[in-house]
């Protein structure tokens, strides 16, 4: 509510005083009728308008004399502040969004938020795309095209007045998640990695036709390898995902694994495609198996593990096909070299339980869990921005 407090002193005694207001500047005998009255030296005015002038006077009475006040003038300016602080991010693990945060000090009516694809007037503002609580400090957009440019501001609402948060120009692409992506590979001809990680070809893997392009063909026997990192241990939410065509010829096929010894250690981790159930497993030496089933010799399939907070996900071709809680430390940092197609086990030899099939779009995402529920599998490749 607003209001005006007035404070006066009158030296000497008093029975009380009368208090004028008009619109305009008044002269004494124009001033009209009282809008209240006081016996103390203040007066509170709960009848005003916000951004309004008014001009008060106070009348002194004592033993039916009154004396007048000099003339006081107040415009009623509501003190707030914009938002400030406004973060916008672009998100589309599940579903296409803007998630927004942003500060905001004092008390106010409500707030707006308007989204625009083209840049924003403040001087004329466009329709809110929705009117929020004035305690509320985030919002998620999920009417959110990919590839568009959106203009954001959120404003802050007193008494009629409106003021506007600077204003945020965010595009709807590019990976959301791109800084916490530690493996990436297209395997388009070559084996670059989009994080800059160097694998190097062992026995001579080939190339083929895949999902998006070329893929790596592992049915020559070929394999990869890479230095091993620390943010190749999976100790918190994660994401593990690629397109899979299996050719298995033995009892299994190692699509990830990063041991290196004869013996089943605490260290191992391991992605493994087991042919008599057709079904792909991540495990460790002391972990429970966690196995996406009905996985097809020569079928193609998204396979799609992710893991938030203790709660491991899986997918095929983007269905949820079980949960499992998972609490596991997945460390294919161990040991100095990770293999992408085979398991180096020196107790057999290299290429003994190698994958044999097609490897297409792979992807690791530490610290993230891009998938909770059913998705769309990727149309195109995966982005590296």
């Amino acid at each position: 509510m607003a209001g005006v407090r007035l404070e006066f002193a009158q030296f000497g005694h008093f029975d009380y005083f009368k208090i004028y207001r008009n619109s305009v500047s008044t002269a004494i005998e124009n001033l009209g009728e009282p809008i209240g009255s006081s016996s103390t030296m203040y007066y509170e005015d709960l009848t005003v308008e916000s951004n309004q002038d008014y001009y008060y006077r106070a009348g002194v009475v004592r033993n039916s004399i009154e004396e007048f006040s000099g003339e006081f003038h107040v415009k009623t300016v509501v003190e707030f502040d914009p938002p400030y602080n406004l973060i916008v991010e672009f998100k589309n693990d599940e579903t296409n969004r803007l998630e927004l945060n942003w500060n905001l000090d004092g008390f106010i009516d409500e707030q707006r938020y308007y989204c625009s694809e083209t840049p924003i007037d403040t001087a004329n503002l466009p329709v809110p795309k929705a009117v929020l609580a004035s305690h509320v400090r985030s919002y998620v957009d999920t009417d959110i095209e990919f590839g568009n440019t959106y203009y954001v501001v959120v404003s802050s609402v007193k008494g009629g007045i409106e003021k506007v948060s600077q204003e945020v120009e965010i595009s709807a692409e590019g990976d959301p998640h791109w800084d916490k992506v530690v493996a990436l590979l297209h395997f388009d001809g070559d084996l670059t990695d989009e994080t800059g990680r160097i694998w190097t070809p062992q026995n001579n893997p080939q190339f083929s036709n895949g999902v998006f392009g070329n893929c790596l063909d592992t049915n020559a026997g070929g394999y990869l390898e890479t230095a091993s990192s620390s943010d190749l241990l999976l100790d918190g939410d994660f994401t593990i995902e690629f397109w899979i065509t299996p050719n298995v010829t033995k009892t299994e096929g190692w699509i990830l694994a990063s041991r290196k010894t004869i013996n089943w250690e605490y260290g191992i981790a391991c992605l493994v495609y087991f042919k008599g159930d057709q079904k792909t497993s991540l495990f460790t030496h002391s972990s429970p198996t966690y196995t996406i089933d009905n996985i097809l010799q020569n079928e193609t399939a998204f396979v799609t593990y992710a893991r938030r907070g203790t709660t491991l996900y899986m997918f095929k071709n983007g269905v949820l096909q079980k949960t499992q809680y998972c609490t596991d430390v997945f460390p294919f940092n161990y040991n100095g070299t990770l293999l992408c197609g085979d398991d180096w086990n020196p107790a057999y030899g290299v290429s003994s339980c190698g994958f044999i099939g097609k490897i297409d779009e792979f992807r690791i995402t530490k610290d993230v869990a891009r998938y909770t529920a059913n998705f769309i599998p990727p149309d195109a490749p995966f982005l590296n921005y």
